[in-house]
């Protein structure tokens, strides 16, 4: 297995008016790593006045930490209104350089976790991408790094996508950037969907959210072992299914592998990448979709709501609430898979 990383400053976080506290992805992640068992190694920095206390608090975790030299903490503060978080940001940190890269080692798998846009430039992304894998989450595209109330925006550099084998998208930063395939610099897969962060906190002033309970929670799902049902709110397999057989629909492309239709919407899986060929006029044109997804073996589309989508790799299904423009993966793996169907 390849080493793993994770680059990022660490913040100064206020909560309604309290003592000032550890935070940032570096922290977190160490936490979540140290409880999974896992070895991976945490590249940070901070400001001189938080330098000691931080470190001390990273490496009681036990991780593998590089602390770099650092001039100012990011430093945010927050309060809640009932399970709303507004946030303030009360000072950017450093911006990451080129000559940083090298603190990470070569073959890394690094997830690059900025708090604001302006921690990691593109040219210090393309310097981490040498010799590496990138992922990077969204903050980094959209959030503003400039004092006062927390803003996001769409003005970023694309340049920051064309090193990125994973972009981490949570929901409100993907509706801040629209359809990222238009972006034209499109990275292997983009994870998307509600995130509620490593320590369980809306982001972005936003409530938790999940799949809308007017809409179907349930899918079938045909396997060369049976047919199970599983819950796509909690992700979990129920149980198993009865058998069925999906309905037969014809589409002029070339390629296909399966497809499925709700009114005017049609959705086919092809055997080419992208993965998948969208129509909302019953066939008449179609757009290309699924830029970060594996190939295809089956799909449905909800009747009763045709922007939520169900699709299935070989192990694995993958839930579009917004019309196929941003997938996320559940967490369950089955037996190779056939043939799919809201229940």
């Amino acid at each position: 297995m390849p080493p793993l990383a994770l680059v990022g400053n660490l913040s100064r976080d206020v909560v309604d008016g309290g003592p000032p506290r550890i935070g940032g992805a570096p922290y977190y992640a160490a936490r979540a790593w140290r409880a999974l068992g896992s070895r991976a190694t945490i590249v940070t920095r901070c400001g001189p006045d938080e330098r000691f206390g931080y470190t001390r608090r990273l490496s009681s975790l036990g991780l593998p930490l590089v602390m770099l030299p650092g001039t100012r903490t990011t430093s945010f503060s927050f309060y809640y209104d009932g399970d709303v978080r507004v946030m303030t940001v009360e000072q950017p940190g450093d911006t990451w350089t080129p000559g940083d890269a090298d603190a990470v080692a070569l073959g890394a798998w690094v997830h690059v976790a900025p708090l604001l846009r302006s921690d990691f430039p593109a040219e210090t992304l393309a310097a981490l991408a040498r010799g590496r894998r990138l992922s990077l989450d969204g903050q980094g595209l959209v959030r503003v790094a400039e004092p006062g109330p927390l803003r996001l925006d769409a003005n970023f550099d694309p340049a920051l996508l064309e090193h990125l084998q994973i972009l981490k998208l949570a929901e409100e930063e993907a509706e801040v950037i629209g359809a990222v395939d238009s972006l034209g610099r499109v990275p292997r897969r983009q994870i998307s969907g509600s995130d509620p962060g490593l320590c369980g906190a809306p982001r972005y002033g936003a409530r938790r959210r999940t799949l809308d309970t007017e809409s179907v929670v349930r899918a079938a799902v045909r396997t060369a072992f049976g047919t199970y049902l599983v819950d796509l709110e909690t992700e979990e397999i129920l149980g198993e299914g009865e058998d069925f057989e999906p309905a037969k629909l014809s589409v002029e492309l070339p390629r296909v592998v399966a497809a499925a239709a709700a009114g005017a919407t049609v959705v086919a899986v092809v055997d080419r990448r992208p993965p998948l060929a969208i129509s909302h006029d019953a066939g008449s044109t179609w757009r290309e979709a699924g830029g970060g997804l594996p190939p295809g073996f089956a799909i449905a589309i909800d009747e009763d709501n045709p922007d939520v989508m169900l699709f299935a790799a070989r192990n694995r299904l993958y839930l579009s609430e917004n019309g196929g423009t941003f997938w996320r993966a559940l967490v369950p793996e089955l037996p190779e898979i056939e043939a799919v169907s809201f229940a």
